[in-house]
């Protein structure tokens, strides 16, 4: 096996011992009480981004992926979650196995109700399950305690689901991922631990298919359950633990092909309340105030997994206070983490960390720099320098690393966050650095001449999507090109504004951009250039002041020295 590291706290070694389990994805080694799950390709890592969606749920019987696992080659190629030691749910059903581990009906019921009471949790942080099957559960020892495990593969806002078994399939509604699937694969879950079967197993004249999944849609698609009089059921089935309420709820499940809620659930599902401020009474937006600073805020992202705040006078790393001068950015050791301080004085670049580490001196000199992910580009007279810090595994040290070095107009090129303007001989040109930490990094160059003639007074460049203020014979415009995946081609819009201004535009993980050219008007599309999707809102409570800013395909603001999460009020009219 290579070598195995995780993010932030350095190599993880496997003995022989630490091996539990191999699948047709992973395999799962166990350190003390942590999981670790290594995909055999990284290709079957899911996003990082989902990973972050799913940290809202917050539940000790939530198994969800945490930390994230590299490889030699900085790849993400799995991940870390907690160990917890359980029965697999399949086991409960089975009668003889209840009998020996002295498993009553009331021990069931239980359970039930702390699955039930689970996916309601779920569903009010706005995922679904969708392949609820009786193999992504473990039961804890005391009987009564679900563990919800694969949870990688749920639905989150951002990430749909794919894929369900056909164990827990809504065959009358296959297409269709809901919170009311998610309760229909409750409801065959839990009959089959009431009851210790399928609730389209048994025996019927009519349905004697060889293939049990084809026999088993056949009967569900009919509504023939176990239910049924012309069943046959083997003498160990257990009907009649089958508590009457919940018996009531299968019948119109399984039976009449009603979806609904299962019993001591209200009519509708109600999601956690949250209380949001809303801002001048607008009916657009929802804004919610998340955490007051001591000094204004420069600006918010998520460098390298760590949730960075810099104010004037601080980064807030993870809520961490650092303490530094606002002339300063920052980055990260690639495997520890360790934070380091970039700034450019006199021409000389210089790195700073602390932490009882030390860091090589870079002995360059540059004249200004941008921070693009966690590597920074450089731009020292007519080249541009991409370096990153790696990690010393030897002493306590990181290590400044020159990664690549492009040619640049050394006079007629400005740097904007993450896109470099060039005029090359009278013509426009734009250049897009995209780092790489496992393999070359790339920068890809392109001739714009719908901005000849442009004065640039401001860039962004964000997960496709590049955005200029322009100044052109007298106008103020933003202009917005969207390429495709390989930076080959674009489309072009232009939005003419009053005044002078930046660009305060984010581009979501999940291509969801948002802009704001100007006071009063919000634009939402998204980063696929040549579709029509612009949805542009004008609204008083819309200010430039307002700084967008993103964590995942959450998006936020800050204003002076608050950070805040915004949404759609998708109940406006």
């Amino acid at each position: 096996m290579s070598k195995i590291f995780e993010r932030g706290k350095g190599e993880v070694k496997f003995s022989k011992n630490d091996f539990a389990s191999s699948g047709g994805e992973a395999k799962v080694y166990k350190k003390g009480n942590v999981c670790y799950k290594i995909f055999h390709s990284p290709s079957k890592m899911i996003p990082e981004a989902k990973i972050g969606e799913l940290q809202t749920l917050n539940r000790d019987n939530i198994i969800k992926p945490f930390n994230i696992l590299l490889n030699d080659k900085n790849t993400p190629i799995g991940f870390t979650s907690s160990w917890v030691e359980g029965i697999p749910m399949c086991k409960v059903f089975v009668t003889g196995f209840r009998k020996r581990n002295n498993i009553t009906d009331d021990h069931t019921l239980e359970l039930v109700k702390n699955i039930q009471d689970t996916i309601k949790y779920i569903h009010s942080k706005k995922c679904l399950i969708v392949d609820g099957n009786e193999m992504n559960y473990l039961v804890g020892n005391d009987f009564i305690t679900p563990y919800f495990i694969d949870v990688n593969s749920w639905q989150t806002p951002s990430f749909p689901a794919t894929a369900l078994m056909d164990s827990i399939k809504d065959w009358e509604h296959e297409n269709k991922f809901t919170e009311l699937s998610d309760w229909y694969a409750f409801a065959v879950i839990s009959c089959w631990l009431f009851s210790g079967i399928h609730p389209f197993r048994g025996n019927h004249p009519d349905y004697i298919d060889k293939d049990i999944h084809v026999r088993t849609k056949r009967r569900t698609l009919d509504r023939v359950s176990i239910f049924h009089p012309d069943v046959l059921l083997a003498p160990n089935v257990r009907i009649s633990s089958i508590p009457s309420h919940y018996k009531e709820w299968y019948l119109r499940i399984f039976d009449k092909g009603e979806r609904s809620l299962p019993p001591g659930e209200a009519g509708i599902i109600i999601a956690v309340p949250i209380d949001p401020t809303i801002i001048k009474g607008t009916d657009n937006f929802i804004i919610k105030e998340l955490q007051t600073y001591k000094n204004d805020i420069s600006w918010y992202a998520k460098i390298h997994g760590m949730k960075v705040l810099k104010t004037s006078e601080s980064f807030y790393v993870n809520n961490k206070e650092l303490k530094a001068p606002n002339e300063f950015d920052i980055i990260f050791s690639l495997v520890k983490q360790v934070p380091i301080f970039t700034r450019i004085v006199n021409k000389n670049v210089d790195f700073i960390t602390f932490e009882n580490y030390t860091i090589r001196d870079s002995f360059l000199m540059g004249s200004e720099s941008i921070i693009i992910g966690n590597h920074v580009y450089i731009k020292s007279n007519d080249k541009l320098i991409e370096m990153y810090a790696i990690d010393d595994s030897h002493q306590n040290r990181v290590i400044p690393i020159v990664k690549h070095t492009w040619d640049i107009m050394p006079n007629s090129s400005e740097l904007f966050a993450g896109v470099i303007y060039q005029n090359m001989l009278e013509q426009p040109y734009i250049s897009i650095p995209v780092p790489s930490s496992n393999k070359a990094s790339a920068m890809y160059t392109k001739k714009i001449q719908e901005i000849k003639d442009h004065k640039i007074l401001d860039g962004k460049h964000d997960n496709h999507v590049v955005s200029l203020f322009t100044s052109y014979k007298g106008d103020y415009k933003v202009i917005i090109l969207r390429f495709d995946k390989d930076y080959n081609k674009y489309d072009y819009r232009e939005i003419k504004v009053g005044n002078i201004g930046d660009i305060n535009m984010i581009t979501l993980d999940n291509g969801v951009c948002i802009i704001i050219p100007e006071n009063g008007i919000l634009e939402v599309f998204g980063n696929k250039p040549f579709v029509n999707d612009v949805k542009s809102i004008h609204d008083p409570v819309i200010t430039t002041d307002m700084r967008l800013c993103k964590d995942g395909t959450s998006a936020m603001f800050f204003k002076d020295k608050t950070l805040y999460s915004i949404r759609m009020n998708n109940g406006s009219k």
